[in-house]
């Protein structure tokens, strides 16, 4: 008996279930496998965070919860991390994320202490909130540790007159950023080895 390539193509169809609705439906393209992140120092009111890696060495970064007042629900976050290389003056990379409904032509200031507010423009907004991209220098690195507190000041788009004035906090920053590593070289720095007190010798006895 002979067998036309459409009757070829009715058997495979039988002899393989679901090919047919494959055929009626949108392929699947799949969804990015999501990132694994994990605390594993706090440093003050610092965390380090770090980034699973099946292939390597685990990359890491600092974190802090932004609050408006300490009891109060979290408004944002902040991260810095070190560069592999500088970019001009910056050593270092900071992202602060804060709420949607955020004025962005106002931008965002960073003021440590008493010293003079820095500003930075919004980079650009999704579902998770606004986010500013800042490049900082030694300068700024020095101010951070010798910080006691820096405010991130912003205004809202319903009332764009007003200031938010948000804290962040620097305890334990000196400490949390002695902790990363270089970039390229794993996430945390590298512990020195522990060393043995020389021996010594017992006093002669007559």
């Amino acid at each position: 008996m002979a067998y036309s390539l459409k009757t070829l193509a009715a058997a495979a169809l039988i002899a393989l279930p679901g090919a047919a609705l494959a055929q009626e439906t949108a392929l699947d393209i799949g969804q990015p496998v999501p990132l694994e992140t994990y605390i594993d120092g706090v440093f003050g009111d610092w965390s380090r965070e770090c980034l699973r890696n099946p292939d390597g060495d685990d990359p890491c970064q600092l974190v802090q919860i932004l609050r408006e007042t300490p009891e109060a629900n979290p408004v944002g976050k902040v991260t810095v991390g070190k560069l592999e290389e500088a970019q001009g003056e910056a050593v270092a990379g900071s992202m602060v994320i804060l709420p949607l409904g955020t004025f962005l032509p106002a931008n965002l200031q960073l003021k440590v202490d008493s010293n003079q507010a820095r500003v930075y423009p919004f980079r650009f907004c999704d579902n998770v909130g606004c986010v500013v991209q800042m490049g900082l220098t030694a300068q700024d690195l020095g101010l951070y540790k010798a910080g006691k507190m820096a405010k991130i000041i912003i205004s809202p788009a319903a009332k764009p007159d007003a200031r938010v004035e948000i804290p962040m906090s620097l305890t334990g920053f000196t400490d949390a950023y002695a902790s990363l590593g270089t970039p390229g070289s794993g996430g945390k720095a590298e512990e020195a080895p522990a060393t043995e007190a020389p021996a010594t010798e017992a006093p002669a006895t007559e």
